[in-house]
């Protein structure tokens, strides 16, 4: 019994070899999976319905039989997410008998002529987030056995560390995709804030807070952009404290795992810039470009230990991004005033009025308390300012 149950499991592997030595787009990795599921355990249909695992939302649906139709698909998706609970928290649900289970005989079921069902949850490796919910349709009535439920959780382990890459690959692409947009067009920071918000929603758990501490070093001050449960605010010209002054100085990332644990390790006094529930988990990256610190980007989140080494490294990927995004900006600030100021210099004005409005412009341009001009005299006499 154990040599053909060793024996299933390696054509399993066998099966899933093609996907998992290099897992592609989202899309066709759930197709691959189905198809491999319906073949492998000689199911008349598959569905899986796929799961954001940072919104716990349904993204989409892949299925095995074409002729199902769309507004049986639709009744299975809304009845999807009660029953794909009661299958995450079983991992492995089996059921011989539909007719016996009212709970489960809905409309798509009867349709289909579906008599046995097996559902399986994908969900990632350590933190147990859900990836999606995997169902096999029988029309024949089925027996299930104890080798079967272990060949239907190892299948559902294999599947759902497959799946997890292609989601890594996904995030990784919504990043490239993310950098290219903000990067397009130099616009200002609030508006870099808002598309920030659109996208990142998907790829990372911003819930609670969303943080982008813009650093103006003329004042030694931040500007805050702040996402907090759907809602925005800015402030502007606040203090340079707490975590986001530690980076800054440093350009290290600090990363918190639990805070309420680690408050009095840390090498600098946590300040609470919403003046809410105290947050558990925090990440700040600096925001460097040619070693001079930029800002910081940090997400942040009520529970403790949400945050892994992958979302570590998406938001420093991320930050990258922004960092160039920012020092364009303000690039293409610079030159814009120094244009005018160049334009103003060859205006025919008094030249009273042309170094006074010279200095002003410079004064603005490097943030400067005063400038003092020096005109040189062509008669040899002493300069006046």
């Amino acid at each position: 019994m154990e040599s053909q149950l060793l024996h299933k499991i390696s054509k399993l592997l066998d099966a899933l070899e093609p996907i998992s030595q290099g897992p592609g787009d989202l899309t066709s990795t759930l197709q691959h999976i189905a198809q491999t599921a319906q073949t492998f355990f000689r199911a008349d249909s598959c569905i899986i319905f796929a799961i954001n695992p940072i919104t716990s939302r349904f993204i989409t649906f892949i299925n095995t039989v074409n002729s199902l139709q769309k507004d049986t698909i639709s009744y299975q998706n809304s009845r999807s997410e009660e029953f794909a609970q009661e299958v995450l928290t079983q991992r492995v649900l089996l059921i011989e008998n539909v007719e016996l289970t009212p709970d489960h005989n809905n409309r798509f079921i009867k349709l289909e002529g579906i008599h046995s069902l097996g559902a399986l949850a994908l969900r990632m490796r350590h933190t147990h987030k859900p990836l999606g919910v995997l169902y096999l349709n029988f029309k024949q009535q089925q027996k299930f056995s104890a080798e079967d439920c272990e060949l239907f959780q190892f299948f559902a382990d294999q599947a759902s560390n497959i799946l997890q890459e292609a989601w890594l690959l996904r995030r990784y692409q919504e990043i490239a995709r993310i950098g290219q947009e903000i990067n397009q067009a130099l616009t200002t920071v609030e508006i870099l804030f808002q598309k920030l918000q659109r996208h990142v929603a998907d790829i990372l758990d911003i819930r609670y807070a969303f943080l982008l501490a813009v650093y103006q070093p003329q004042t030694n001050r931040l500007d805050l952009y702040l996402g907090e449960k759907g809602h925005s605010s800015i402030r502007a010209d606040d203090p340079l404290v707490g975590a986001c002054r530690y980076v800054i100085e440093t350009q290290e990332t600090l990363f918190i795992r639990e805070l309420s644990k680690e408050a009095k390790t840390l090498p600098f006094q946590p300040i609470d810039i919403r003046n809410t529930e105290q947050l558990e988990s925090l990440i700040f990256v600096p925001l460097i470009l040619r070693g001079m610190s930029l800002g910081v980007l940090s997400i942040q989140h009520a529970q403790p230990n949400v945050y892994n080494q992958e979302d570590l490294f998406i938001l420093q990927l991320l930050a990258n991004d922004i960092a160039l995004a920012i020092y364009n900006m303000r690039l293409y600030d610079s030159l814009s005033r120094l244009n005018e100021t160049g334009q103003l210099l060859t205006q025919q004005l008094d030249s009273e009025q042309v170094l006074q409005a010279t200095a002003d412009k410079i004064r603005d341009v490097i943030k400067a308390d005063f400038v003092i001009l020096y005109p040189y005299d062509t008669t040899g006499k002493c300069p006046t300012k």
